[in-house]
């Protein structure tokens, strides 16, 4: 199949997956792997997946970001010096 090939919903597919157990840290879930896809019947659009009207999306006037941010001012106002909280 093209790369360029986009599949919707309502397309039919046959999945391959692998199950792996977890327990980690206290956390304790399984999990799931995709190791193939087979595409039965293709349902494809066009425009790149930007119709949403199939999961009953309209069109709709709405928020738009400006693009501006103030993230690096808010992270030198939250720092308390506590070294137990880590970035991951």
């Amino acid at each position: 199949m093209d790369d360029s090939v986009v599949i919707y919903g309502g397309s039919t597919v046959k999945v391959s997956a692998s199950a792996g157990a977890y327990n980690a840290a206290g956390n304790a879930g399984i999990t799931l792997y995709l190791n193939a896809v087979q595409v039965i019947d293709l349902v494809s659009g066009s425009g790149g997946g930007d119709d949403l009207s199939a999961y009953g999306f309209a069109v709709e006037d709405g928020y738009k970001h400006s693009g501006e941010t103030d993230f690096a001012e808010k992270e030198s106002d939250s720092t308390n010096g506590d070294d137990e909280l880590e970035d991951f």
